[in-house]
């Protein structure tokens, strides 16, 4: 647990706090709004008296003093010509007028029913002039903006529209509040006024009016508020100018992020995407309202409202039109307004940044894997310090974005964060202390033998430098052709990772059930060794069961991939030969099929035939290349040339060296085609490019007859040509194992400071030597003629008398085909005694004899093909540069 988990645990805290900000649930965005609210109460915008805007309040003293609401609209009326006399800017009211006046003299009347005695009375009523066209009169005399209200109930008609709306960059309406209907005034007193704006406000979850909308949008048309329309009238402006994102000085970058600002005549109002103000409240103070009563008496002084944008509202408690704030628990509606208004004349915004929610998110992922780290290197107290620190830095950086800039960023969420992850590390360290000694056994078990692990568990003293001399056998095994797998992974290293992991996993576990030791994993690489800690008096024939059991493992983890995430197969393929050494495309390694032991059968039954050719239709070219010599030479059925050349030229076409020879020798022969010199030279010589020596033999007898103006045109399309790509895929690893047995001093090997369990020795270093010749000699097990000597009755061939690199001494090495089992078969036996033959012949330098039986010997085991090409290129190298009668037979490898 102390391992992993104090990784993998806080990093999954981190994860989760991260995707917990961008999904920015409800409970995130409450926990920021109060955070944003506090420091509204810390610092509240000061309220400046100077500023032109009124509240014409209709409190409680003006009902007492004036009637019960609603007040008949002549005394509206009275209130409107008395403002306009005083010179009042512009008049807004914070109410609708949806229906006729009912103190009317008509409107009343109609409640009366007076009876027919009174008709002169009654019609002189009738007579008298409308409340409704005394309140129009005087709409129409003062610059007066009425308020409606949007709903999403069902209304009858849509609010006129006194204003118009240019737009610079993306189209506002996506991103603005949308209403189906809306509350209006009656048309007479909406035509008469001069302004006409919604007057709604938006409060969040919790009821707090933070922010109030500048636009709406109903039926495809635009809206302005209450406020704005207030500014644009006292401005005498006719169009407002909306700036979204694209447009000119915007800093979307590209993105369609919505409205950035709200040009209202020569004010510019900072908005959020939706058109919202993010708004900044002072504290209620009694100087920004005038009780409505006042404004009707005599004594009235006109400098109160003089040049001054009133508003006419209610904050009468029974009104209803009370609301929440950050600063004050109820507030009359009408004072938003007002306030929205002041700080558009004031400039001063709050804003929610746009890089606002990205740069909290980097932060938090900076400062997470910053105290994870420091957690995992400095302990918990330093880690404190630094989170602590770091968070001071973001609440002292937040506070002084909103007091300096008036920008609102988060620092509470990321505080919590570190919290978290503090949390966690403490409770993961708690339980890890508590499981200390089994933690540090499951932890060494994981690079050690479980026998060590006991071994060092109940004598400590074995830590310590030195080893002991032991006969041991030593196991290699590397992936073939990891460069290109690797370069595949060039831009998703952990991918790779996952990758090596998922391999090595099932080979270790094959290595320990077989009495193996785990020495050390390198890269894609893999080290064991047998007959240490414990004697293993059959350490030689573990190590090659676990050999031929990695294959069969390698078989199902190639099944799983082939299913799950597809490579390109041929290419994977390619690099598992002589491709691998000399970047060519020859392919060297058979085509090993379920596991490690090889089949011995000189003719495909249906099924094996089935399989090839459904391998062969899939664009893997060595299928390819081996199916056109099935049908060839007819061991998959009829003998067919045509076909031949045809699967020859497919697997060609892709790169495939060999099968260029036989394509190349079809056109010089003109069997299964139709015999042309020039394109017989061709891919005779793309094949020697890859250094085939058996297609150079070939191409040179051939250029000797061509004439010059083949041989021209031949070497025209080699330069022309370009390999085709398989656009079918699949992903299969391949892998080679070398195994040698001999004296090793075995032990704890390193320095004073740090040491490993280790082995080191001579066979060591041949183990490593063999695993690396598995490419040249086309096989996938190498063992040393010391481990057949102690395992002699696993199926196997010997391969060659070699010195490997580095080494002057010369051994013999053999090719691990299979179990003791295979080795009794009439089909391996067979296969052996003409292998035999043919390296005798070889040995005694009976070049035409060797090439024969290397023949013979692909025959009755085509699997064996790219071993018997590689004799039979040996064969024609020495047929032009004989060895010397002194030659003992010993091939000295050039490389590992």
């Amino acid at each position: 647990m102390r391992g992993k988990s104090q990784i993998i645990i806080p990093l999954v805290m981190l994860v989760l706090m991260l995707g917990l900000r961008v999904a920015d649930p409800g409970i995130l965005q409450q926990i920021r709004w109060l955070t944003f609210d506090t420091y509204q109460r810390l610092a509240p915008r000061a309220y400046n008296p100077d500023l032109p805007v009124k509240i014409i309040d209709i409190d409680d003293e003006s009902l007492e003093r004036l009637g019960q609401w609603p007040w008949p609209r002549i005394l509206l009326a009275d209130l409107i010509e008395n403002l306009t006399a005083a010179g009042a800017a512009a008049i807004a009211f914070d109410m609708v007028f949806a229906e006729p006046d009912r103190s009317s003299p008509n409107q009343a009347l109609k409640l009366w029913n007076l009876p027919d005695e009174v008709a002169d009375l009654r019609d002189s009523i009738a007579a008298l002039p409308s409340h409704d066209d005394i309140f129009t009169q005087a709409l129409a005399n003062a610059p007066v903006i009425t308020g409606f209200v949007f709903t999403n109930t069902e209304g009858s008609r849509q609010p006129a529209r006194k204003s118009t709306f240019a737009i610079a960059g993306d189209d506002p309406k996506p991103f603005v509040l949308n209403f189906a209907n809306a509350v209006i005034n009656l048309p007479e007193i909406e035509a008469a006024a001069t302004g006409n704006g919604a007057f709604n406000s938006t409060a969040e979850a919790d009821l707090v009016v933070r922010r109030i909308p500048l636009l709406f949008q109903s039926n495809g048309e635009l809206y302005p508020s209450l406020a704005a329309e207030a500014l644009r009238v006292v401005q005498g402006a006719k169009t407002y100018l909306i700036k979204s994102s694209g447009a000119s000085a915007t800093t979307a970058l590209g993105a369609h992020t919505g409205i950035d600002t709200i040009a209202i005549g020569q004010f510019q109002a900072q908005t959020d995407a939706g058109g919202h103000l993010f708004l900044r409240y002072t504290l209620s103070v009694p100087d920004r309202y005038i009780p409505a009563w006042r404004i009707l008496e005599n004594d009235f002084d006109p400098t109160d409202v003089a040049g001054k944008i009133v508003l006419i509202g209610t904050s009468a408690a029974g009104l209803l039109d009370l609301r929440a704030t950050p600063l004050q628990k109820a507030v009359p509606g009408v004072e938003i307004h007002a306030q929205a208004i002041e700080q558009i004349l004031t400039g001063e915004f709050l804003e929610r940044p746009s890089f606002a929610a990205g740069a909290e998110l980097i932060y938090m992922a900076a400062l997470g894997l910053l105290i994870i780290f420091l957690l995992r290197t400095v302990g918990a107290v330093l880690s404190l310090v630094a989170g602590s620190v770091a968070t001071a830095i973001v609440l002292g950086g937040s506070w002084y974005a909103y007091n300096a800039q008036g920008w609102l960023v988060d620092p509470v969420i990321p505080s919590i964060m570190v919290f978290l992850l503090f949390l966690t590390s403490t409770i993961i360290s708690y339980l890890s202390s508590e499981a200390q000694r089994r933690f540090v056994r499951d932890a060494f078990g994981r690079y050690l033998s479980p026998v060590v692990v006991q071994q060092l568990a109940k004598d400590p003293e074995h830590l310590q430098l030195g080893g002991e001399l032991k006969t041991m056998t030593v196991l290699f095994s590397d992936v073939r052709g990891f460069t290109t797998i690797a370069e595949r992974f060039k831009h998703n290293p952990q991918g790779l990772t996952q990758l090596i992991n998922r391999f090595l996993t099932p080979m270790t576990e094959v290595v320990l059930s077989n009495d193996g030791t785990i020495d050390k994993y390198m890269g894609d690489a893999l080290m064991a060794f047998w007959n240490a800690p414990l004697d293993d008096a059959d350490h030689a024939s573990h190590a090659c069961f676990a050999a031929l059991e990695m294959y069969q493992a390698l078989d199902r983890l190639n099944a799983e991939f082939l299913i799950e995430s597809p490579f390109d197969e041929q290419l994977i393929e390619d690099t598992n030969g002589q491709a691998d050494l000399e970047h060519s495309r020859s392919d060297a390694e058979p085509d090993v099929s379920d596991s490690a032991e090889i089949s011995l059968t000189t003719t495909m039954s249906i099924f094996e035939f089935t399989a090839l050719l459904e391998k062969a239709e899939s664009g893997i070219a060595s299928a390819q290349y081996r199916l056109g010599k099935a049908y060839r030479d007819g061991t998959g059925g009829d003998q067919d040339v045509v076909a031949a050349a045809n699967w020859f030229r497919t697997a060609a076409e892709q790169g495939y060296a060999k099968a260029q020879r036989h394509l190349g020798t079809c056109y010089a022969t003109g069997r299964g085609v139709e015999a042309d010199r020039t394109s017989a030279l061709m891919w005779l010589t793309l094949a020697t490019q890859q250094v085939l020596a058996t297609a150079e033999m070939s191409l040179g007898e051939l250029r000797r007859v061509a004439t010059p103006e083949e041989r021209n045109e031949a070497e025209r399309l080699v330069r022309i040509w370009q390999p085709k790509e398989n656009e079918k895929e699949g992903f299969q690893i391949r892998i080679g194992v070398g195994i040698s047995t001999g004296e090793c001093v075995v032990g704890n090997v390193g320095s004073t400071h740090r040491f490993d369990y280790s082995v080191l020795g001579d066979s060591v270093n041949l183990a490593s030597r063999l695993e690396g010749q598995t490419k040249s000699y086309g096989v996938g097990i190498i063992i040393s003629d010391t481990t057949r000597a102690l395992a002699p009755d696993f199926a196997s061939l010997e391969l060659d008398l070699i010195a490997v690199k580095g080494k002057h001494e010369a051994v013999r090495i053999f090719a691990l085909l299979g179990p003791p089992e295979m080795a009794n078969t009439e089909a391996f036996i067979t296969l052996q005694q003409a292998h035999d033959r043919m390296l005798a012949a070889y040995r005694g330098q009976s070049w035409g004899e060797a090439r024969e039986l290397a023949e013979a010997c692909t025959e009755l085991d085509e699997s064996f093909g790219p071993l018997y090409d590689m004799y039979r290129d040996r064969i024609g190298r020495y047929e032009l540069e004989p060895p010397g009668e002194n030659w003992d037979g010993v091939f000295s490898a050039l490389t590992k």
